[in-house]
């Protein structure tokens, strides 16, 4: 008991010390932005932190913002969000784009899944999806299969909502209960039925 004890805290105290290496290896934003360009934005937050932020020829807009000790993928996603741009990690440089699937640079924005469904068919899947999502959906080859290509943000998303979709229907049981009654009592019965009419009347 005392060694699960031991391993299960030794196992909490890494995971949380990976948690915390992972959050300082990214650096932090410091960056008052008023009605500045978005281009100019990335630029100087590129600037800041030392990392590449390439964005792709779809990025335009103006920014405003307060960043003050804001983590680096958290200030992309401020200042990205307004625009309905994504930005992806690609080795070490970021990239922003639209996640628009008629654009050039669309592949370079999404991650692709194949998702195997068990109870619902990729027609209502597509169907069930707000309009925002169902372009990232395609159906597959399969009626039990469809593939998404989405920024990893909404990528989880379309996972989380397909889940909910795809449950088994739930099984309704009808009881028929037959019961056999024979002409002789259907006839006994109709002519005490009727007497009792008459001595009622």
């Amino acid at each position: 008991m005392r060694k699960q004890a031991a391993l299960l805290g030794l196992t909490l105290v890494l995971l949380v010390s990976a948690v915390v290496s992972v959050a300082a290896e990214e650096p932090l934003v410091n960056l008052f932005l008023f009605d500045t360009d978005l281009r100019e934005a990335l630029s100087e937050i590129s600037l800041q932190t030392g990392i590449n932020i390439i964005p792709d020829a779809t990025v335009s807009g103006v920014v405003t913002a307060d960043l003050q000790d804001v983590p680096l993928e958290k200030a992309l996603r401020m200042i990205l969000i307004g625009g309905g741009f994504a930005f992806k990690k690609i080795d070490d440089f970021y990239f922003v784009g639209l996640p628009d699937p008629r654009s050039t640079t669309f592949s370079e924005l999404v991650d692709t899944e194949v998702v195997r469904l068990r109870h619902a068919t990729s027609d209502q899947i597509i169907a069930a999806l707000p309009a925002f999502l169902s372009p990232y959906v395609q159906a597959g080859y399969d009626s039990r299969i469809v593939t998404i290509s989405a920024p990893p943000a909404e990528l989880e998303r379309i996972k989380d909502l397909i889940q909910a979709v795809d449950q088994p229907q739930q099984q309704i049981e009808i009881q028929v209960i037959v019961t056999e009654v024979s002409t002789d009592f259907l006839k006994d019965f109709g002519s005490k039925m009727f007497s009792y009419s008459m001595q009622a009347g």
